[in-house]
C-alpha cells in the first residue's frame, strides 16, 4: 500500500544516520546518499534522479525516509546514529514507514556499528573513531579493539559521550532513551 498525502502536523518515525566530521563538529549524514543534514533547520528532500518534481512522489523513490518501528532498521548498513525524526509536508506512506518532503531529528543515540550490523542488542557505543575521510564510526570497546587489530587506524578516538553531546547540542535535540533494535 502506497499513498501520497500532505501532512500539516509532524509524523514521528525512526531512522539511522552516519556521522561525519566537519570543522564545526560531528554532523549527521544520511545512511544512503546525500549531504550533511542541516543544523537547526529542516532537511528538505530533493529527487536524486534529478527529475523535475517536488519530492517525494509515489511513483519515485525520492524523499527523506523513516520507519514505523526501530526493528525495521536492522537491515541498515553501518548505522552510527539511531533516532526519532519528525516528518512533515508532502508524505508518501508505505507499509513499513514514510518518505517525506521535510524532516528534522528529535532524539538521537550512538550505536556500535558492528553490533548493530550483526543485530546484537544493546549495541552501546563507548568510543568514536574519526578517520581521514571525515567519517566518524562508533564502536563498543571490543569492536574498537578488533578494528585496531586488523589495521584500521583512526586519526583519533573520542569518548562516545562527548560526540553524542556535541551532536545533540548542534541539532538542539534530546538524547534517545536506550532501546533494543
Amino acid at each position: 500500500m502506497t499513498r501520497q498525502v500532505f501532512v500539516p502536523e509532524a509524523i514521528e518515525g525512526w531512522r539511522v544516520w552516519r556521522l561525519s566530521a566537519s570543522r564545526d563538529g560531528p554532523r549527521l549524514r544520511p545512511n544512503g546518499r546525500g549531504e550533511l543534514w542541516p543544523v537547526r533547520s529542516a532537511a528538505v528532500a530533493t529527487c536524486w534522479r534529478r527529475r523535475r518534481h517536488e519530492a517525494p512522489v509515489a511513483r519515485c523513490t525520492c524523499g527523506l525516509y523513516a520507519a514505523r518501528d526501530p526493528s525495521m532498521l536492522r537491515q541498515a548498513r553501518s548505522p552510527a546514529v539511531i533516532g526519532m525524526v519528525s516528518l512533515w509536508g508532502r508524505v508518501v506512506e508505505h507499509a513499513n514507514g514514510w518518505r517525506a518532503g521535510r524532516a528534522y531529528p528529535q532524539r538521537l543515540d550512538l550505536l556500535c556499528h558492528v553490533c548493530a550490523a550483526n543485530c546484537i542488542s544493546g549495541s552501546t557505543a563507548e568510543y568514536v573513531a574519526r578517520y581521514r575521510d571525515r567519517s566518524m564510526v562508533p564502536f563498543c570497546a571490543s569492536h574498537l579493539e578488533l578494528s585496531l587489530l586488523i589495521g584500521r587506524l583512526p586519526l583519533e578516538v573520542i569518548a562516545a559521550e562527548d560526540v553524542l553531546r556535541a551532536v545533540t547540542d548542534a541539532y538542539a535535540v534530546e538524547r534517545l532513551a536506550r532501546i533494543s533494535t
